[in-house]
């Protein structure tokens, strides 16, 4: 997982690695899949049935089809069990929205189909993809007619589809006499599928340090370790969190109870299931029970940071470091009752800063304009 900072600084990206399909030169990489789930009851429409594969999160499921368990998929590698029935009234239908493909390249889509009138030749379907709200584009549906071929075949319509945020599908039964059935949808990317961790926290309570955290897509994810440090450098691991690969995303908690009252530094390694491996941003919990002797009077600067201290002074070491935990500057500073560094160079963002000195180290946010 290769892990960037947005714009907005409101989180990091992983890049997570997804299962190569094939051995070809233009192999692709899952970036969603739906098998419709399983066990449905009563023949629920699709509006009404929660229990797709993807339910629970931000992608949605609307139309006037009907979710079924009777004629299960049974191509090579068919998930079987529930399918999505469109009877011959023209106008049935069956949309998934919200399918985030931000990243994704050379996009390819493909599904199972099945007819129940040998002479239908795909016509009759009618399949669109929408890319952030713009015009469709069809997916056309070409299956083989004559005596036999009313059977569950696999469909990926040769289209190229545009890069874009988010993709709708939509399924309906537009003309002819037959109806249709839809399992299995893939959609697969030449790149891997950038996901988004929304939340990244860590905060005392009782006698421990609770980390969140919470992601927004996961594919071939391996696990989480949780890594602790006293000075936001040097770090080792205190924990282990299975990935729940839950393609709409999950969350997340761990309790650190052997951290201590100093302050903490944290942050996540995250494994994929080959063993490549990326670190989060950096979070601190502030030490309980000493008294600060170090403050910033202003924590939204321009060009200066201002330091003050109280008391017995003495030497500190003061660095700024970065979320990712490089120290971008460092000022030694002797028996002062302030000081102001000159963080001009800084690109505008969230930045730490450490004093580090005789009763400790502390830790304060500032944020560069």
């Amino acid at each position: 997982m290769k892990l960037l900072y947005t714009a907005t600084r409101k989180g990091f990206v992983a890049t997570v690695l997804a299962v190569a399909l094939g051995m070809n030169a233009q192999a692709q990489i899952t970036i969603f899949s739906e098998n419709m789930g399983t066990g449905a009851t009563g023949n629920p429409t699709v509006a009404a049935y929660a229990g797709f594969q993807n339910s629970g999160g931000s992608i949605t499921y609307t139309g006037t089809g009907d979710v079924r368990t009777t004629t299960p998929s049974n191509y090579a590698g068919a998930s079987g069990s529930n399918n999505v029935f469109l009877t011959t009234t023209n106008g049935r239908n069956f949309q998934i929205s919200n399918i985030p493909i931000t990243g994704a390249t050379g996009i390819s889509v493909s599904f199972g189909v099945a007819k129940s009138v040998n002479a239908e030749d795909g016509s009759g379907l009618t399949v669109q993809a929408i890319v952030d709200g713009g015009a469709p584009v069809a997916l056309p549906v070409v299956l083989a007619t004559g005596s036999g071929t009313s059977s569950w075949v696999v469909v990926t319509p040769a289209v190229a589809i545009p890069a874009g945020n988010t993709l709708s599908l939509s399924f309906t039964r537009s003309s002819g006499s037959s109806s249709f059935r839809i399992d299995d949808i893939l959609i697969t990317s030449s790149t891997p599928l950038p996901v988004t961790l929304t939340d990244f926290t860590a905060a005392r309570r009782n006698d421990g340090i609770q980390l969140s955290w919470a992601t927004a897509m996961e594919k071939n994810a391996s696990h989480f370790e949780i890594e602790r440090s006293l000075d936001g450098s040097q770090f080792a691991a205190v924990g282990k969190v299975n990935a729940r690969n839950i393609a709409t995303g999950a969350s997340y908690s761990y309790t650190d109870n052997n951290a201590g009252a100093a302050t903490q530094y944290y942050r996540l390694r995250n494994v994929d299931r080959d063993g490549t491996a990326e670190y989060s941003k950096i979070v601190v919990v502030e030490g309980k029970g000493a008294q600060s002797r170090v403050s910033l009077t202003a924590t939204l600067v321009n060009n200066v940071l201002p330091v003050s201290f109280k008391g017995d002074n003495g030497a500190y070491e003061l660095r700024v470091i970065n979320l990712a935990g490089t120290v971008l500057q460092r000022l030694t500073v002797n028996n002062v009752a302030s000081a102001q560094l000159d963080i001009s160079a800084l690109a505008p963002g969230f930045y730490l800063l450490q004093a580090a000195g005789a009763n400790g180290l502390e830790t304060f946010k500032f944020v560069k304009q």
